[in-house]
């Protein structure tokens, strides 16, 4: 049973390489065409999966926690991930326009997520300092440092989008949707990478919160 389930998972490792490779590939391809970098084009369309999917799987770890803090932890993490979700949604010109445009044009989706993030901080207010520790442990696993490396690319493309990289406006505009795309495949990668290690401590008999500091993070 241990090796069907080591054989599953390393399928899925796989599975995540090669969802980078076929990206950087793709990115590639489309970069003959800048039409394809617009909003809501095809590759703003791949990083709105990349988050959804992150979020999916993020919320699933924090609902599977035993401890509070953990709880606390990957929700706050869930938040953040949906914040940027949200930041990068925009229906107009899409078949959601009629039905979330104007909630959208009045920014009312940035007070729902600042609701949920002062909801959090009041749910959350007992088990905070605990959680904020156990984030620090948790930002040295690979999980971690996947999902820091998100923002990173995300600050690479808006020094692209400010003419850092090249002077030529088209090829900002590429250079800055390509290093988000990629940014949103690593906010994917942590929340994977938390739901294998989550995984692997349950089938383990390990403690499955981020305050488990004797069980060691899974890797790809």
């Amino acid at each position: 049973m241990s090796s069907l389930v080591s054989t599953r998972w390393k399928a899925y490792d796989a599975l995540m390489g090669f969802l980078l490779f076929a990206s950087l590939v793709v990115l590639y391809l489309l970069s003959g065409n800048v039409r394809h970098f617009y909003e809501n084009a095809a590759v703003e369309n791949g990083q709105l999966c990349f988050l959804a999917a992150a979020l999916a799987f993020f919320c699933r770890v924090a609902y599977a926690q035993f401890d509070e803090a953990a709880t606390a932890h990957f929700i706050g993490v869930s938040l953040f991930v949906m914040t940027v979700l949200v930041r990068e949604a925009d229906v107009r010109h899409t078949w959601a326009e009629p039905y979330l445009g104007r909630f959208f044009a009045e920014r009312l989706e940035f007070v729902m997520v600042g609701m949920l993030w002062i909801a959090w901080g009041v749910f959350s207010r007992r088990a905070l300092p605990s959680a904020i520790r156990a984030a620090f442990r948790w930002m040295a696993t690979p999980a971690g440092w996947a999902l820091a490396a998100g923002p990173a690319f995300y600050l690479a493309g808006r020094l692209a989008e400010k003419h850092m990289f090249v002077g030529d406006g088209d090829m900002s505009e590429i250079l800055e949707e390509s290093f988000e795309l990629v940014g949103t495949y690593f906010f994917l990668l942590s929340a994977y990478l938390s739901t294998r290690h989550m995984t692997d401590a349950r089938r383990l008999g390990a403690p499955e919160s981020v305050d488990a500091s004797d069980s060691e993070p899974c890797t790809t």
